[in-house]
């Protein structure tokens, strides 16, 4: 890479300490999604899974890896190798990615999205450059951060695309060239916010997300990005908003994946009707927090939609389905891990299968009855690198001192 940053906190890896999983998976009927234990992937932000054209494409601590449909693919590297990317959008064979530089990379255990930086190259090449626009940085201690944590591309204009972090949100007409404000307004505590166009009017552009006393907010622009107005589908609830499921047959209804709570809107996003409520029902909880929804594709009556999300008691990963275009909803799959650690990243609906992105692996759920695993998609082995006492890269390891040696998923103080 052409692109080089200031180290920060390394030296929190003396210090690290991490636990192992035991799976625990139990599902509705015989359908059970099994964990391929091949290693946590702490050391991101918030990865996303894509569908595009017939591929699913997974970015994550050594590239992006795409799998293709049918019961005999497998994962197989597409670009960006070596390099920590979160997210990413391609038009023609440029790409642009939000990732992780790679003095950050070894931090584990933590969310990066705050030293994350925007870099552009070509989809087969090796070298990126840094495309961060300035507004989105900030100075802290010295370090220079971002807090990069949504992209959107247009969905017919591929050259247009926004990206939200801490200036707010920015948008761009020739593929990082140049930027230009939309609103000051940034979803940061928020990873699973949803930022991006209408598919069926990108006139209006959406922003889910929550209020400073965490209530759930949508953002909504009729004219482009130009104003904004904002609107509480809850405003009683702490309920922070997520994603959004545009009805294909009705450009006007939408629905918003919440917290313990599915929303409902037939304005367009000006008024909402909640139609799934678990507040307060612990254990009976068929959802919990919910940070995707999705229409099923196949279904030409446009009247099924999945929804995933993790509780936090047990069980934390669920998937619910409504068949009658969100009137009613059932719980369809469940897994666990035995331990509090029950965050996931993302979820797609690709070949007949629900992935979940987490942060041991990505499971499927086979939606006509059956589950599993593929092959891993992130290789944890790793060489040996070496650190000074006070968290320093350095470039090899030394003749002779004291120094940190981080291997794999452990760190330790060794004399030379």
């Amino acid at each position: 890479m052409t692109c080089k940053f200031n180290s920060v906190l390394l030296s929190l890896l003396a210090g690290i300490f991490l636990c192992g999983f035991d799976l625990y998976a139990q599902s509705t009927g015989s359908n059970q999604v099994i964990s391929s234990d091949f290693g946590e992937n702490l050391s991101t932000g918030c990865p996303r899974l894509q569908v595009i054209g017939d591929m699913l494409y997974a970015p994550g601590p050594n590239g992006i890896m795409r799998r293709a449909k049918g019961e005999n693919a497998k994962w197989e590297p597409f670009a960006m190798q070596g390099i920590n990317v979160i997210d990413f959008r391609i038009s023609g064979d440029e790409i642009i990615a939000f990732i992780v530089p790679e003095e950050y990379s070894q931090i584990i255990d933590m969310d990066l999205r705050t030293v994350t930086r925007l870099v552009k190259g070509s989809v087969s090449g090796v070298d990126f450059s840094d495309i961060t626009p300035q507004e989105m940085e900030y100075s802290y201690s010295g370090n220079t951060l971002t807090s990069l944590s949504a992209m959107a591309q247009h969905p017919t204009d591929k050259n247009c695309v926004m990206i939200m972090g801490h200036a707010g949100i920015m948008k761009s007409k020739d593929f990082g060239k140049t930027w230009e404000k939309l609103s000051h307004y940034g979803a940061l505590y928020n990873p699973h916010s949803f930022l991006g166009w209408h598919p069926q009017n990108p006139d209006i552009l959406f922003l889910t997300s929550e209020s400073f006393i965490y209530v759930g907010m949508v953002c909504r622009s009729i004219d482009g990005g130009a104003t904004w107005d904002i609107f509480t589908p809850d405003p009683n609830s702490e309920s922070s908003c997520h994603c959004i499921a545009f009805d294909p047959d009705n450009a006007d209804h939408l629905l918003i994946s919440g917290e313990y709570k599915i929303y409902e809107s037939f304005d367009c996003g000006e008024t909402w009707d909640i139609i799934l409520d678990e507040l307060n029902k612990g254990d009976k909880s068929i959802l919990g927090y919910s940070y995707n929804i999705m229409y099923d594709p196949t279904d030409q009556n446009h009247s099924t939609i999945y929804a995933v999300g993790h509780a936090n008691g047990w069980p934390p990963r669920n998937i619910v389905r409504s068949v009658d275009n969100g009137k009613t909803w059932q719980q369809c799959m469940t897994y666990d891990f035995e331990n509090d650690m029950n965050f996931y990243y993302d979820a797609a609906l690709f070949d007949g299968k629900i992935w979940i992105y987490d942060y041991k692996d990505i499971v499927y759920w086979n939606i006509s009855g059956s589950s599993g695993i593929d092959d891993s998609i992130i290789e944890n082995s790793q060489s040996p690198i070496y650190f000074n006492l006070n968290g320093v890269r350095l470039n090899s390891r030394p003749k002779s001192g004291i120094v940190i040696e981080k291997r794999d998923e452990t760190s330790n103080v060794i004399v030379l």
